[in-house]
Parts: structure tokens; sequence; C-alpha cells
């Protein structure tokens, strides 16, 4: 409260750019929630949030989606030696294995994930990285035969920042069909979703087996994410002009 009051004391504005469910359990604090009220504004990167944050008695909010640094998130020419033929990066939950599961049988392809807090998970058949960061991302993504663009329930996403990112670095996405996924890949090829985990394993094969639809994909998602409007530039400009 401290914070709030000098803050306000200076002539400042409170704003947050929310990226996570704070009701969901592993991001829930209590301190954060006595707080919505002391905010002027809160941009969510999830509409169905902001009438629980008004609830709570956030006196403003707006949707404001998640977003890619051009600086951090473009194709690399360094091709890793031994690419995956499915990859996911991402922090492990329990609600992602029967996407990862759907996926275990299929013969010969090298599955890989990349992320925190898979340890205590099984995922047969998938190898095991740590997370990447810089060019050692864009290096795993970009090099991928396939790229899963995997939503988190329990965050109640629509998009995430990997939704951005895929396209950025010129990979080759299959996305979790969603509203914003469809917004946000306008022109992309009805290849390059799914809704089921059979849905799912029908897709990696389907792409798999065609490299032309790859390539297709990697072209179509790169240019849908080419415009300014989807960096945190953007972002932080819409923040700015907020009144």
């Amino acid at each position: 409260p401290r914070v709030f009051q000098a803050i306000r004391a200076s002539g400042g504005r409170i704003v947050n750019y929310l990226t996570d469910d704070p009701w969901n359990p592993i991001h829930r604090r209590r301190c954060f929630l006595r707080n919505l009220r002391d905010y002027d504004h809160i941009f969510s990167t999830k509409e169905a949030l902001r009438p629980r944050l008004e609830a709570a008695g956030t006196p403003s909010t707006s949707w404001l989606p998640f977003a890619y640094d051009p600086e951090l998130h473009h194709p690399i020419d360094v091709i890793e030696p031994e690419p995956a033929d499915v990859l996911f990066v991402g922090t492990g939950a329990t609600e992602r294995l029967p996407w990862l599961e759907a996926l275990a049988d299929l013969p010969g392809l090298r599955r890989r994930i990349h992320g925190n807090s898979w340890e205590g998970l099984s995922t047969p058949g998938w190898e095991k990285g740590p997370a990447v960061v810089g060019k050692d991302y864009c290096r795993a993504i970009g090099s991928a035969r396939i790229v899963l663009g995997l939503l988190r329930q329990a965050n109640g996403d629509l998009s995430t920042d990997r939704s951005y990112e895929i396209g950025a670095i010129g990979a080759c996405g299959l996305y979790q069909d969603s509203l914003e996924h469809r917004q946000l890949l306008a022109d992309y090829p009805e290849a390059g979703f799914f809704s089921s985990p059979e849905q799912l394993k029908e897709r990696v094969q389907q792409i798999l087996n065609n490299p032309d639809l790859q390539q297709h994909l990697r072209q179509r998602g790169a240019k849908a994410l080419a415009s300014a409007k989807h960096t945190y530039a953007a972002r932080l400009r819409s923040i700015l002009d907020w009144e």
C-alpha cells in the first residue's frame, strides 16, 4: 500500500499488464488480490477474466493480448544438428499430458520437450530438455518440423506468448483451436489447427508426410506475425496511451 500511495502522491497512475490468472492456484497471492482495487487499470491477456477482475474491485479493465519481441524472436540461420520432428516448449502440467500421449506411439519420430517442471511427469516417447532462451530458443523452434501451440486451460488461455513467437521465428506451428488463434492466424490453413488429441495425431501425420504443407504453414505463420502491431512495443504504446 505504501508504494501505491507514493505513486499517487507523485501524480502517477498505476496499471498492470496481467498475463496470468491470479486465481489460478499456482499463481494465487492474497496480497495481489487485495491490491486489485488499487490499480487504475488492468490490461489482461484473457478477455474472460475481466468480469472477475472487476467484481474483485478493479476500477477499469481491457483486453491486451500477448506479443513478441523482434530482437528476441526471429528466424535464425543456425540449424539444430538433430532437430525435433515434433517440439513443445512450455512449463510442465498434467493437463498437457493427453496431448503429448496422443503422439507417443507414432513410429520413428523425434519428440522433444523444452521447459521447466517436467521432472515428475511421465512423458513416454518424449525427450526432455531444459528451458531454452535466446538463440537456443530460436534455433530449437525454427529447426523443428512441427512446433505445438498448446493452451493452458488452468490459466484460461485462448492464446499464449508462444502463439506469437512460433510465427515470428518462422516455424511450422500446429495450434490448439481457439478464437484468438483463429483471429491471429486469419489465413492459416485448416491443417494448422486441432481440437482433440485424436485430431492432433492426424494433423501431425498429415504435416510430416507433406513437406510442401510444412513450408506453407511456415510462410503463412511468418506473414501473419510480420506486422508491428503484434510486438511488445505496440503493447507498451497501448499502455502508455491509456486514458
